[in-house]
């Protein structure tokens, strides 16, 4: 089956939309930067990593700088910059070819299709990596319309290594469904992948073995995100119940931004929200 992403660099991809493409502005900073204190891109990923990830949390368009701040005073030389570009040709003749439950599955996405169709070629994440005495320091930035281009991709990439016809139903029960799906959810890798994109192939590899249809693998994606989703509400309640104790004993927001190793931003909204937990 031909692939839903067209070829090409994301460098080559020059052209005009209604949607401003940020992310590249952004990037061509994020170069600068590095060319001015001497700081060596590498253009790719880091698949595998053996190193202890860590975040920067809820990154920020204004927080590149602080970052790269850090990797400056720890004499980093090297910033690893992975750029994922909006490569999905909405055109191509592969929608042709779905069945009727795709079809139907498309039609309700008729919005998200529109922006992924006029932001094509647009860069729709950027991710900074750096590794310090075995640790993985990561910063990332999502375009505005990421969430619906993901939506897309969820509902279209699971055939990229399935055979020429998607099956017209769901070979799984539900209750299978939702066993596959808790097991994926509990996962250490999916829990601290960095997008959906991340999550979706560590799941292909987890289900890799057990033959799951494509149609059966989008499933199981939105049922362990939507378990994903209910487990992280629940640490944030955690989170946010950890915040308001420490603050009952006198603890300033960079004290608690310090035991917590939580940004002084996530304080602050938990300081504002105090009864939220009532």
């Amino acid at each position: 089956m031909p692939s839903l992403r067209s070829p090409g660099r994301w460098l080559q991809l020059k052209q005009s939309s209604m949607y401003i493409d940020k992310l590249r502005n952004r990037v061509i900073e994020i170069e600068k930067w590095c060319k001015d204190n001497e700081i060596s891109i590498f253009y790719g990923d880091i698949t595998d990593n053996a190193a202890t990830e860590v975040s920067w949390t809820e990154s920020k368009d204004t927080d590149w700088e602080k970052y790269l701040s850090i990797l400056k005073r720890l004499n980093t030389k090297i910033l690893i910059l992975e750029i994922e570009t909006n490569e999905v040709d909405v055109n191509d003749e592969v929608f042709l070819e779905y069945n009727e439950e795709i079809k139907e599955g498309l039609q309700e996405y008729k919005n998200e299709l529109k922006i992924v169709e006029k932001t094509n070629g647009q860069i729709a994440s950027i991710t900074l990596n750096f590794i310090q005495e075995n640790v993985c320091y990561s910063y990332s930035l999502f375009a505005d319309w990421y969430d619906e281009y993901v939506d897309i991709l969820d509902l279209l990439d699971f055939d990229d290594e399935g055979e020429n016809e998607i099956p017209e139903s769901s070979k799984l029960n539900e209750e299978r469904i939702e066993e596959l799906a808790g097991k994926i959810a509990s996962n250490e890798k999916y829990l601290k992948a960095k997008n959906r994109n991340q999550r979706n192939e560590i799941l292909r590899n987890l289900l890799k073995q057990d033959n799951i249809e494509p149609i059966d693998l989008y499933h199981i994606s939105l049922k362990a995100s939507t378990i994903l989703d209910e487990i992280r509400a629940i640490d944030q309640k955690e989170l946010h119940k950890k915040v308001l104790e420490l603050k009952s004993q006198g603890l300033t927001k960079s004290a608690i931004s310090s035991k917590l190793n939580i940004g002084r931003d996530i304080v602050t909204k938990y300081f504002s929200q105090e009864n939220a937990l009532d």
